[in-house]
């Protein structure tokens, strides 16, 4: 697995070419499935990248946005179904999670959405696992808050995650994704793919307080279209390829090479 300090590359976001990882997704509002590939797991981390006056921005807008009181939370499944206000507007709306957790789940098209994503912007990586926003949050640990070592139940299209580490000073809390400790760096994002299959976590908290941007990022519809046409174009070269190895086999012995078993 490829881990990067600093800039992208399509190198160090391609990973290697040895695994096979194709799979069926389904698009959500057609029903139209695409075959396509998920890259191998990278892991590039940019310190220090966002400084402390976007942080600040991004901190603002989670104290900014009142505890939707009327929100259900099932710990079972970590689902949460917020107000019927917030449904019928799509407003954004705060809660109070397990684990001494608090979440701010901005929703697309709120101001709360565009403020932090004005922040961040600029980083997204240009590369299909990060073509489209499908969740953001900002989460706020509280002292013993946590989050214990996981792989993603995530939808067929989410791929890429980013965590932009919003403040530092509280100690415990470390971000470890796949084996990696995370620099506890204000301003630091971590920017890696394919998180149903890599272990992550956040070590508890034992003193102060964690704030972090937590986005989920997919693939549009035409990357996924895109990733199937050029499978089915390799399979149809492919096939070119070896008839015409078996038309020129046919012509130098003069004799019939036989397509199928007798």
């Amino acid at each position: 697995m490829a881990i990067n300090m600093g800039s992208y590359t399509d190198t160090n976001l391609g990973g290697s070419d040895e695994q096979d990882n194709k799979e069926i997704v389904e698009d959500k509002y057609t029903g139209e499935q695409f075959e396509i590939e998920r890259n191998t797991d990278f892991i590039t981390i940019l310190p220090n990248i966002i400084n402390p006056l976007g942080c600040e921005h991004i901190l603002n807008v989670f104290h900014g946005c009142p505890i939707d009181e009327d929100a259900e939370y099932n710990p079972d499944s970590s689902e949460i179904i917020p107000s019927q206000k917030v449904q019928d507007h799509n407003l954004s709306y705060k809660y109070i999670a397990d684990m001494n957790k608090t979440h701010l789940t901005c929703s697309p098209g709120t101001r709360e959405f565009d403020a932090c994503l004005e922040v961040f912007e600029h980083l997204i990586p240009d590369h299909p696992d990060f073509d489209t926003i499908t969740y953001m949050q900002v989460v706020h640990y509280a002292q013993d808050a946590m989050f214990p070592f996981h792989k993603d139940i995530a939808e067929d299209t989410d791929f890429g995650t980013m965590i932009l580490q919003l403040n530092e000073g509280y100690k415990g809390g470390r971000l470890i994704v796949d084996g990696n400790y995370i620099a506890k760096n204000e301003g630091t994002a971590t920017f890696f793919n394919n998180s149903t299959q890599m272990w992550h976590g956040v070590e508890p908290v034992y003193e102060g307080d964690r704030y972090v941007l937590l986005v989920w990022f997919g693939r549009d519809e035409d990357s996924m279209r895109g990733e199937e046409e050029n499978n089915e174009s390799e399979n149809n070269d492919s096939t070119d390829s070896e008839m015409q190895s078996v038309s020129e086999t046919t012509e130098t012995t003069g004799s019939e090479v036989p397509l199928t078993d007798e």
